[in-house]
């Protein structure tokens, strides 16, 4: 939770994507971002949010930095709006360019496992491949510069992005070739059949 209304309110907001929420008839503007809330905490609390952050899967990564942003009170002054949010519910939060945030994953059933990888499926005699969604998981197959990168691009990205922006990292260049690849002779296929059917037609 928020240190304090004020903070929630806006004061203290990092450059950055924001939320703007409605609650209890007013509106609260909250950092939506990863650095956004780091900013905002410190010492063990801070520690324990990179713990959580870093093995959370990247689609509900977002509830993680929502339950670190609700202004404090928030849960006893507006129950309705915040069971709503937590619930995936995201409908009149704005952001920083007052457009709809829209969050398409729901957030975990109570004891749901939830994959700490993608899968990509056997696709056109390709085996199925496995690749990390985690932000711990993406940095051990990282180094140098492109680690430096993952990580300014992840603290700063929006809340709702933060799953497209994470599996386009996680995913291997050496697979993306796979399935262009597959996806070519799958094309020439089909464009066979239809020349083959054409000159059949035709003769």
């Amino acid at each position: 939770m928020a240190d304090s209304v004020r903070e929630a309110a806006g004061a203290m907001l990092p450059a950055g994507p924001v939320w703007s929420i409605p609650l209890a008839g007013k509106r609260a503007e909250i950092p939506a971002s990863i650095d956004g809330v780091r900013a905002r905490l410190d010492g063990k609390r801070l520690a324990a949010f990179d713990a959580v952050v870093d093995q959370t899967p990247a689609k509900h990564l977002v509830y993680v930095l929502l339950e670190h942003v609700l202004p404090t009170g928030a849960e006893n002054s507006d129950p309705a709006s915040v069971a709503r949010l937590r619930a995936g519910d995201f409908t009149g939060v704005l952001d920083q360019d007052n457009t709809p945030v829209t969050v398409l994953d729901p957030p975990p059933a109570t004891g749901e496992a939830v994959p700490a990888v993608w899968t990509v499926d056997e696709y056109n005699g390709e085996p199925p491949t496995e690749f990390p969604a985690t932000i711990a998981g993406i940095r051990r197959t990282l180094a140098g510069e492109k680690l430096a990168e993952f990580e300014q691009e992840t603290g700063r990205v929006a809340g709702q992005d933060l799953a497209t922006a994470l599996f386009r990292w996680s995913y291997p260049a050496e697979q993306k070739a796979l399935d262009t690849a597959a996806f070519d002779r799958l094309a020439d296929q089909e464009h066979a059949a239809c020349r083959s059917s054409r000159t059949e037609a035709g003769s």
